[in-house]
C-alpha cells in the first residue's frame, strides 16, 4: 500500500509499505480522507517536531472506514467511520510515525474493549481518539474536521468558555476559527477575532461578532479602546507574543489568557503590565472527551465543516505535496486529501 512520509527534513515522498497486521482488539480501516494541519504538519515536515527519524508517515487528521475486525472487538463494526486512524508502530523499523494517518490502510483500536479486558491504562488510553462518527451525520469528506473541533472544544471548556463570557481570539488559522465557533456555540455574548484579512469572511461565518485585521494597527487599537477591560478570556492561536500583548488591555480584571499551539515556549513573553491581574491557563486539552458533544453541535447546526474544508478543491495521491503547499500559503484553511484507493 501507499503511505505519505517525510523522508528527510523538508522532503515529502510517497513510500510503499505492507498492509498493517490486525490484532485481536484492532480494526483494519481503508483510509478515506485526511486534512493538512498548517501548524503541526509544517513543523514535522521541517524536522522541528515528530520522531526525528525517517521515513516518518505524516497525518493526524484522518478518517478511516472499517473493513475487517479483530476477534475481541466489541465497539466497532464493518462500515464504521472512525477518527484519527493511522498506522501502528513499525515492528521492523521500516517506518516511523508522525501520527501515520496519510496511508491507504490504517488501524484503529477498540480502547473500550481493551480496557474492560483488564489491560493497563497505557495500553488503551491513547486510543480513545478512535471514535465513531455516525454515517448519517455528514459526508465523509468533511469528517476530518472532528479532530480540530474536539481539540478546541475541550480546550474551550477547560479555559472557561461559557454563556456570559466574552472571548477575544488572536489568529485565524483553522484553530482560531474553531475557537470562534466554540465560543459562539457555548453562548459567549461577544466573540471578537483579530487575524488575517483574507479570513474575515470565514471568521464571521464561523461565529465571530467582530473582526479586525492584525495588519491594521489603527483598527486593532480602536478595538482595544472600544472594548477595554471587556473580555473574560483571551486566546492566542498564533504563538506570537506581539499578537497577544497588543490585546492585553482589552482583558478584564481577573481574566484568563491561554496560548494554544505554542511553538517556541522559551521565547514567548507576555508583558503583564499591559493588563490587570490575570490567570495564564496552561492545562491543555483532552481531545476525545468532547466527541459526543461535537456530534450534538453538528446535529443542531452549530458547526459546519464547510467553513474550513472545501471538498471541491480536493487533493489525492497524485498531488499531495500541493495540499501541504496550500496550507502553508494559506490559500486553503484545511486542504483535503482523498486517501481511498
Amino acid at each position: 500500500m501507499k503511505a505519505f512520509a517525510v523522508t528527510s527534513p523538508g522532503r515529502l515522498d510517497t513510500i510503499h509499505l505492507p498492509v498493517p497486521e490486525l490484532g485481536p482488539f484492532d480494526v483494519l480501516c481503508r483510509m478515506q480522507y485526511g486534512t493538512v494541519c498548517a501548524g503541526t504538519d509544517a513543523r514535522v515536515v521541517a524536522g522541528q517536531a515528530g520522531p526525528g527519524v525517517y521515513p516518518a508517515v505524516i497525518g493526524h487528521e484522518s478518517i478511516g472506514q472499517v473493513v475487517l475486525t479483530g476477534h475481541a472487538v466489541r465497539s466497532f463494526r464493518e462500515g464504521d467511520y472512525i477518527t484519527r486512524v493511522g498506522l501502528p508502530p513499525s515492528t521492523d523499523g521500516s517506518y516511523h510515525l508522525a501520527w501515520g494517518g496519510m496511508a491507504e490502510m490504517g488501524i484503529a483500536r477498540d480502547h473500550a474493549a481493551l480496557r474492560l479486558s483488564g489491560a493497563r491504562r497505557g495500553e488503551w488510553f491513547p486510543y480513545r481518539v478512535h471514535q465513531v462518527i455516525p454515517s448519517t451525520l455528514m459526508e465523509p469528506a468533511l469528517m476530518p474536521m472532528f479532530v480540530t473541533w474536539r481539540e478546541t472544544l475541550s480546550y474551550a471548556h477547560r479555559i472557561g468558555f461559557a454563556a456570559g463570557t466574552n472571548v477575544l481570539i488572536s489568529g485565524t488559522g483553522a484553530s482560531g476559527l474553531s475557537f470562534a465557533a466554540m465560543a459562539r456555540a457555548l453562548g459567549a455574548p461577544l466573540v471578537a477575532v483579530v487575524g488575517s484579512e483574507s479570513r474575515r469572511a470565514a471568521a464571521l461565518a464561523a461565529g465571530a461578532d467582530l473582526f479586525v485585521s492584525y495588519r491594521d494597527a489603527a483598527e486593532v487599537d480602536q478595538l482595544v479602546k472600544d472594548h477595554r477591560n471587556r473580555f473574560n478570556i483571551l486566546v492566542d492561536a498564533t504563538g506570537i507574543p506581539a499578537s497577544i500583548n497588543r490585546l492585553l488591555p482589552a482583558l478584564r480584571e481577573g481574566g484568563t489568557i491561554g496560548n494554544y499551539g505554542l511553538d517556541d515556549p522559551d521565547n514567548y513573553a507576555i508583558n503583564p503590565t499591559l493588563a490587570h491581574s490575570f490567570t495564564f491557563y496552561n492545562g491543555g486539552y483532552d481531545e476525545p472527551e468532547t466527541h459526543w458533544e461535537v456530534i450534538d453541535l453538528v446535529q443542531h447546526g452549530k458547526l459546519d465543516a464547510r467553513h474550513w474544508i472545501d471538498p471541491s478543491k480536493m487533493f489525492d495521491w497524485s498531488n499531495i505535496p500541493a495540499a501541504f503547499a496550500a496550507a502553508q500559503d494559506r490559500s486553503q484553511i484545511k486542504p483535503l486529501i482523498n486517501l481511498h484507493p
